[in-house]
């Protein structure tokens, strides 16, 4: 048995949907405290801790990487270009990425990380690294699929003008069209490896402070993010955006990639991310072509510590996604233990019980809506609302008899969004 790492630091402890506390049964979780914040122990394990996929101990060590000048690119000496050891098919291979480091970070002044899984046909992410360390964190973003970024590549750039091919070997996404191969020649395989490893190197870094480690990642990234945070225990956070797992039984395009390559769905399995205790933050539109929103709903309820929220109409791109700010919120919430974003305490129901939220010193409520359907959850359903009403932290809303599904979204007077889980009448 490998030996375990008990550390302790402060995580936020008021589980949420859309930063709301939820657990399986839709009711407040019975782990909450008065406080909004507590002491709790970490356990971080240098293997497995899930074992649907056999993932070998050698991920959770330290890789090697080396820098290349010639791949930096202009405009902030913060952060270089490097190719990380990642193998594949038995071959040597290294994984194109960049790192940032902030102002002022030492092994003496360690800062918070995190780890950037990018979405198909995408790249390692430069502007994106860079807005994560404008916020203070050491930020690593790899390529997954055997590319290097061009040094004009920009988020919104087509992939024609954002990467051209490594040197390296790697597989390409094919949307589980190659499941059925021997898992370790499988993209997902490689992509699930190199993300475990590049958390393994941001562990490693003496400027960034392992117990304050997260992953975000930005569809078929989010993807791995849901998978790897169920395999890896060492992440303080996780930021799933646009998709999760448990997906096989619901609609959306990765839905749809499972179902016709059954091999794949060993890695649609949730037992894994539902066993651990790292804060998770489902991010997703209400409305989008690669998955419906009632996963992240289910998948939150199921969860030890899990929020979900849903943005209106929310377009699927790396921009946008990167452009979230309760994303970083919510980070900067769990790595310093102070409330940044607006808790939703006791949920909505069949009964239309208030909901009540836990504000932060100088937070109010600005606005509350309800949206609501009468129509099944698909990727194309469309959402009706109406205002609902509040006083302080106490929000009273009403729900259509004809509707099926709501959900209420709350407002806060720094126009930042939080929204409670999708309830099923």
């Amino acid at each position: 048995m490998n030996i375990k790492r008990i550390i302790s630091l402060f995580v936020c402890v008021f589980l949420a949907a859309g930063l709301v506390a939820c657990n399986g049964s839709g009711e407040e979780s019975s782990s909450k405290t008065e406080n909004s914040t507590q002491q709790e122990e970490r356990i971080m394990t240098d293997h497995a801790v899930y074992d649907a996929v056999a993932l070998p101990d050698s991920l959770w060590q330290t890789p090697e990487y080396f820098y290349s000048e010639k791949d930096d690119r202009e405009g902030d000496d913060r952060i270089k270009a490097l190719y990380m050891r990642s193998d594949y098919d038995g071959a040597e291979s290294y994984a194109f990425g960049y790192l940032g480091i902030p102002e002022g970070a030492t092994a003496e002044n360690k800062k918070p990380a995190v780890l950037l899984i990018h979405g198909g046909a995408g790249s390692a992410y430069w502007h994106w690294v860079q807005k994560w360390v404008d916020r203070g964190y050491v930020a690593l973003a790899l390529d997954y699929e055997g590319h290097v970024a061009q040094k004009t590549a920009t988020m919104d750039s087509p992939y024609t003008e954002l990467y051209v091919k490594s040197e390296y070997p790697a597989p390409s996404n094919q949307n589980f069209n190659d499941a059925a191969k021997p898992i370790e020649k499988t993209w997902m395989y490689y992509a699930v490896s190199t993300a475990v490893t590049g958390n393994s190197l941001l562990h490693s870094l003496p400027q960034a402070d392992g117990n304050k480690t997260g992953v975000c990642g930005v569809s078929w990234g989010s993807v791995i993010t849901a998978i790897i945070t169920g395999y890896d225990d060492r992440f303080a956070f996780s930021v799933p955006i646009y998709c999760s797992v448990g997906l096989k039984d619901h609609y959306g395009l990765i839905s749809d990639c499972y179902k016709n390559n059954p091999a794949a769905l060993v890695w649609d399995d949730d037992g894994g991310i539902k066993k651990v205790n790292t804060p998770i933050y489902f991010v997703l539109p209400n409305n989008d072509f690669s998955m419906s929103p009632m996963p992240a709903s289910v998948l939150c309820g199921a969860c030890k510590n899990a929020r979900v929220s849903y943005f209106d109409r929310m377009l699927h791109s790396q921009s946008i996604a990167a452009a979230c700010g309760e994303v970083y919120d919510f980070a900067d919430e769990i790595v310093s233990g102070k409330q940044q974003l607006i808790k939703i305490v006791s949920l909505p129901d069949k009964n239309a019980s208030p909901v009540r939220a836990e504000l932060a010193e100088g937070q109010k409520i600005d606005a509350a809506t309800v949206f609501y359907g009468s129509d099944e959850p698909t990727v194309s359903m469309e959402w009706s609302r109406r205002r609902a009403q509040f006083t302080g932290n106490v929000i009273t809303y009403s729900v259509p008899e004809t509707a099926k599904y709501f959900y209420i979204k709350i407002e806060d007077n720094y126009g930042r969004v939080v929204t409670t889980p999708i309830v099923t009448l």
